[in-house]
């Protein structure tokens, strides 16, 4: 005859069996997030410029502002792409700001010349006066 009563004790042994993920998914999440936030990333350019060789090249120090002149004519101003009005306002700020701010043009070694003289005209203008061109160094 059998008891129509529950049977606690094999449901309480198949569960004591099982390993419970749940906490272990928390806790990798959780350092996961840590790593995440602790670690400090590093954003290079992913604007793609080739700069041309020099035999004599100086540390780039840190600079205050970047401008990059692509091969196709784009102008970046840290970053950011902009006219050239745009640019005549940002070096305007630059300037505004009452600091002697540094000014790092890296131009792609195949645009024209007439074209990095007119950015660095700009410059003068806006009252820039601590200017750099970026260049890679020359193999021997």
């Amino acid at each position: 005859m059998r008891k129509l009563g529950m049977n606690f004790r094999r449901r309480a042994e198949r569960i004591a069996g099982r390993i419970d993920l749940i906490p272990l998914i928390d806790v990798v999440l959780l350092l996961l997030i840590f790593f995440i936030l602790s670690s400090h990333f590093i954003f290079q350019s992913t604007i793609n410029v080739n700069l041309p060789r020099a035999v004599t090249r100086d540390a780039q120090p840190s600079s205050n502002h970047t401008v990059i002149l692509t091969k196709s004519g784009l102008i970046f101003l840290d970053g950011r792409k902009v006219s050239v009005e745009g640019l005549n306002f940002g070096l305007e700020l630059a300037t505004a700001k009452g600091r002697n701010p540094l000014l790092i043009i890296k131009a792609d070694k195949e645009v024209p010349y007439n074209q990095v003289v007119e950015i660095m005209g700009l410059v003068k203008k806006s009252g820039i006066n601590r200017v750099a061109l970026a260049t890679e160094p020359k193999r021997e």
